[in-house]
């Protein structure tokens, strides 16, 4: 069965869509630290869509707040479909959204990140958009990706 939204998805959406589908799985894991709990700093869907972009330069980084309340970043195609790669509380990688879609109400876009122009987030969006780089070139090689 094909999903409705299909019709509603430009072709190339989906190709970089399927692209990102294979990115995720292979990026290895990285380590920033602890926190102060001691708990695991994880790469966070801030750091992930800044380094998606980097290797897939199309698409647009957008910082905002999802309903109710979260801080959130996803992606937004030239075509204006949205891309989610890491989307909170799920578990089973990225969405695509049609741009007509009831779920842009869900995803709303007020910047509220000024954590992001300063240390130690640029040195590791730097590091992590590096590893994403190595990770995508390897799978164009092996032609698996755009």
């Amino acid at each position: 069965m094909l999903p409705r939204a299909l019709q509603f998805i430009p072709s190339r959406d989906l190709d970089l869509f399927n692209a990102i589908r294979k990115i995720i799985p292979a990026i290895p894991d990285i380590s920033f630290g602890n926190r102060s709990d001691g708990t695991k700093i994880p790469i966070s869907c801030f750091l992930l869509t800044r380094a998606l972009a980097s290797v897939l330069p199309t698409l647009k980084v957008c910082d905002g707040i999802i309903d109710p309340d979260y801080q959130h970043s996803w992606l937004i195609t030239e075509s204006d479909c949205i891309i989610d790669p890491y989307p909170i509380g799920a578990v089973g990688g990225p969405i695509i959204f049609d741009k007509e879609l009831v779920w842009r109400n869900f995803y709303g876009r007020q910047c509220c990140f000024p954590d992001h122009q300063k240390e130690p987030f640029t040195s590791q969006a730097l590091l992590f958009g590096q590893t994403v780089q190595e990770v995508y070139s390897e799978l164009r090689k092996r032609g698996e990706v755009i």
